[in-house]
């Protein structure tokens, strides 16, 4: 279900207004891997993208993903097709994945998947990012690293420097309006976290590529 389309908050009020009714399922499902790649497609289907410079999926999780070949996947794709699907729109995808106690027996096959998913063109490496034993607090960090690298990277635009956002990494073909979309992409200052440090080095990848499209 997509909770909150992200062409219509207004601020993070209105955002947390909107993801009020977010709430744990009380049903289990059949698997312990969930069908992960329908929300980040549903995510990169259903988003107008082009109404963004910066674009980025949080895939957070604490199980695999479900096979494209399985029954109960409702999109017959595994990561690398997601992936590029994503590539397509000019979408970096993170992976946060919860290593918790429940899902030892899953750990490695997630890891494996996410690794794919999150395999970022730009910087030639995963966004993805372990959190051990599911452990609350390091995912706070983690969370509050990658929003202020993000954050940042927005503010810094906001403020006049040139940057753009990874729109320029978008397939030509997907981009609908015909614009080319200039927004946030700066480098948080010295981040130490290392998700905080890839996010970082990811503005400062899509600024380039981002110059190198506009003058050759």
């Amino acid at each position: 279900k997509m909770y909150v389309d992200p062409t219509t908050v207004k601020d993070g009020k209105d955002f947390l207004a909107k993801v009020a009714e977010l709430k744990p399922a009380t049903v289990s499902s059949k698997l312990f891997s969930e069908d992960a790649y329908a929300g980040v497609m549903q995510a990169l289907d259903e988003v107008n993208w082009n109404e963004f410079g910066a674009r980025y999926i949080v895939l957070i999780t604490d199980a695999g993903a479900v096979a494209g070949d399985d029954a109960l996947s409702s999109t017959g794709l595994n990561a690398d097709q997601v992936r590029l699907e994503a590539k397509y729109r000019g979408v970096a995808i993170y992976a946060l994945h919860l290593k918790t106690a429940a899902g030892k027996n899953d750990h490695a096959n997630a890891e494996t998947q996410y690794n794919d998913l999150a395999m970022n063109p730009f910087l030639n490496k995963p966004l993805y990012y372990p959190v051990e034993a599911g452990d609350v607090g390091n995912f706070g960090r983690k969370v509050d690293a990658l929003a202020d690298a993000i954050t940042g990277q927005v503010k810094a635009a906001y403020s006049g420097e040139d940057a753009a956002g990874s729109a320029a990494g978008a397939d030509p073909g997907y981009v609908k309006n015909g614009k080319n979309d200039k927004s946030p992409a700066q480098p948080a200052a010295k981040p130490a976290d290392p998700l905080a440090q890839d996010t970082a080095l990811l503005g400062h990848a899509m600024q380039l590529a981002y110059l190198g499209e506009i003058t050759g």
